[in-house]
């Protein structure tokens, strides 16, 4: 009997361990393939992604800048870029600032400049033959204007049914250029989708030309974060008319 006893022990012990373990599906690289996998139909809670807030001190050296673009916009645009290191702190009085302040404001935006979870909500993948489509609540209400046609490999936004062709994949989640920072870091092997941008006038936006400013901008990235295995989405759209926005959606979450 004892036997039994030790053998039916062993059993329960062991039969975690012989327990299949659920496999990750490796990314293929083809779109087509690899979209329903991270993409998956049912209802899914996600993680909304954002800044932080800046802090009241950030607010205040803000402050001082942007009054000192408005009445110094073509020095600004033109002049300051173009001074040598060594007429760059006398250059900074102009805005407002001293140089301390200037690192200052630096340090505490490169201290938020990740992002960071700011809330929960949920969202529905409908997958319908070959087009994945969403139902988001709340903040990601702005998902159900997006369709994906696998096929086509084009993602329609919007009423008018802008076309955001695929274009590729991304290798790497940083950037070299500080410039153009992005604070959401993009998984590797991401699929991007875009619709490329449009200016009316180039040099409106550093002229202060606002009324000539026309721009279409709108891409949906789609990838897998690589230690959590997670799903990570991130839809941008911005539209301007006539230096009027008519749209502005930043849409970035995580999700299983």
């Amino acid at each position: 009997m004892k036997y039994i006893i030790f053998f039916i022990a062993i059993t329960l012990v062991l039969i975690p361990a012989a327990r299949p373990q659920s496999t990750l599906q490796p990314l293929s690289g083809d779109v087509q393939k690899d979209l329903p996998l991270l993409l998956k139909p049912g209802i899914h809670v996600a993680d909304v992604l954002g800044r932080q807030q800046p802090t009241a001190r950030e607010y205040q050296l803000l402050g001082k800048v942007m009054m000192a673009i408005q009445t110094n916009r073509v020095w600004f645009t033109d002049t300051l870029p173009a001074l040598p290191p060594g007429q760059f702190a006398a250059g900074l009085k102009k805005l407002g600032l001293t140089p301390a302040e200037y690192d200052e404001y630096n340090e505490l935006s490169e201290s938020r400049d990740s992002a960071v979870v700011v809330g929960r909500d949920t969202l529905e993948i409908i997958r319908k033959g070959n087009i994945i489509s969403f139902k988001g609540r709340n903040r990601l209400k702005s998902l159900d204007s997006v369709k994906i046609d696998l096929v086509s490999k084009l993602v329609l936004y919007g009423r008018k049914r802008d076309s955001l062709a695929y274009s590729g994949t991304t290798t790497n989640n940083s950037s070299n250029n500080n410039d153009h920072k992005n604070i959401y870091p993009i998984p590797p092997a991401s699929y991007k989708f875009s619709l490329t941008r449009q200016t009316s006038d180039a040099n409106a936006l550093t002229a202060g030309n606002w009324q000539n400013l026309n721009v279409k901008d709108m891409g949906l990235t789609v990838g897998r974060v690589e230690d959590t295995h997670k799903t990570m989405l991130l839809l941008m759209a911005s539209k301007i008319v006539k230096g009027k926005s008519e749209l502005a959606v930043v849409v970035p979450i995580v999700f299983e």
